[in-house]
């Protein structure tokens, strides 16, 4: 097995995104054990939206978000336990079928269904 790369060894980069948008500026610090381009930094950092976002949205749903923890291992316990429920209420919503027709429900639109702009930095960043 092999031992963990001191955190002295490895390149450290500063990563400063611009939203086009709102003209926000977001900052990353970033490592890695290796050099890395700039495009596989950005696309990381684009990436760790989508997993906050899924994070968040599934503390949401199975209302994980107000528990209060006092110890580093509860909070373990809690969070894995929110990750968990959201993985089960999505492999749920995966199986279920396309809903009837007429029954006046508003089809799904990604374009529409996005989060509002400058909620992040994901979309429209340079």
């Amino acid at each position: 097995m092999d031992e963990p790369v001191p955190p002295t060894v490895g390149q450290r980069y500063l990563l400063i995104r611009r939203n086009l948008t709102t003209d926000e500026t977001a900052f990353y610090r970033c490592w890695a054990p290796t050099p890395v381009g700039l495009n596989a930094l950005i696309r990381t950092a684009g990436v760790r939206w989508k997993v906050e976002e899924a994070f968040q949205t599934g503390k949401g749903l199975a209302c994980l978000d107000e528990h209060q923890v006092r110890r580093y291992v509860s909070w373990c316990r809690w969070i894995v336990l929110a990750m968990l429920a959201h993985a089960f209420l999505t492999a749920l919503a995966a199986e279920q079928p396309e809903p009837p027709e007429g029954l006046g429900l508003i089809p799904a639109n990604p374009q529409r269904d996005r989060p509002p702009p400058g909620r992040h930095a994901a979309p429209g960043i340079a």
